[in-house]
């Protein structure tokens, strides 16, 4: 039979393996060069991502249809986009890192807005997006707070020239370790001439830090303390 000091410290043990405390908020972004089709640095960056998350659900736009006004898109892995500023619409296009189902943001010379609205909560998502030619994206989660993104330009990615003229708009974007769960963002982006597509959307849980060891240690030593004094009471 465990006496109360033992049972408590298996349960100390067993709370801070389990628990652990959260991870810090980490961005991934990485941008390409849609003239060389080169998707180098998106990818690497949604690898970052992945190696942030202990689960995750990958949207690939599969069965997306648009209905209504505002315009609401659905996905098969269920979620959904809800037009704000612009239009969007279900379109099938290749080009930089999206292929075959997309969703169309067409932003008419306007700041294009859409909410995405997630199947489950989740503290860490991101997404792929092609044709945003160099603009700032602006990301406002549900919690109030928000992210802002600005293309590097084409020198910074390495790019040198050609035709089409280089141009930084083929990226990945991803965010780990939120505060908390999120279950909406609304997306923000300027394009010119007015059009981006956006794809792979991607959403789960960011893997948490394991307990610290010096504060678990120090457990162990408060409960050992407690042990000796009641055995010391008890022999005397």
């Amino acid at each position: 039979m465990f006496g109360n000091w033992k049972f408590l410290t298996v349960l100390l043990v067993s709370g801070f393996v389990a628990i652990g405390s959260a991870k810090a908020l980490s961005v991934h972004a990485g941008a390409d060069s849609a003239a060389s089709g080169v998707t180098t640095n998106s990818e690497n960056a949604f690898t970052a991502w992945q190696g942030d998350v202990s689960s995750f659900t990958v949207d690939d736009m599969t069965g997306i249809s648009c209905v209504g006004g505002p315009i609401v898109c659905t996905t098969g892995a269920g979620n959904m986009f809800t037009q704000g500023a612009g239009v969007l619409q279900a379109t099938s296009f290749s080009g930089g890192v999206v292929s075959g189902p997309n969703m169309l943001l067409i932003q008419e010379n306007i700041e294009g807005t859409f909410t995405w609205t997630l199947a489950q909560p989740a503290n860490a998502f991101g997404f792929f997006a092609f044709d945003t030619d160099g603009q700032t994206i602006t990301i406002n989660f549900d919690d109030g707070t928000a992210q802002e993104l600005m293309f590097a330009s084409a020198a910074e990615i390495g790019c040198t020239g050609g035709t089409p003229a280089c141009s930084s708009d083929s990226l990945f974007w991803g965010v780990t370790g939120l505060a908390q769960n999120i279950t909406s963002v609304t997306i923000s982006a300027l394009d010119e001439p007015g059009f981006s597509t956006w794809d792979r959307f991607v959403f789960g849980a960011t893997i948490p830090v394991p307990a610290a060891l010096p504060l678990f240690l120090s457990g162990l030593a408060f409960f050992g303390f407690v042990a000796r004094r009641r055995a010391r009471a008890a022999t005397a």
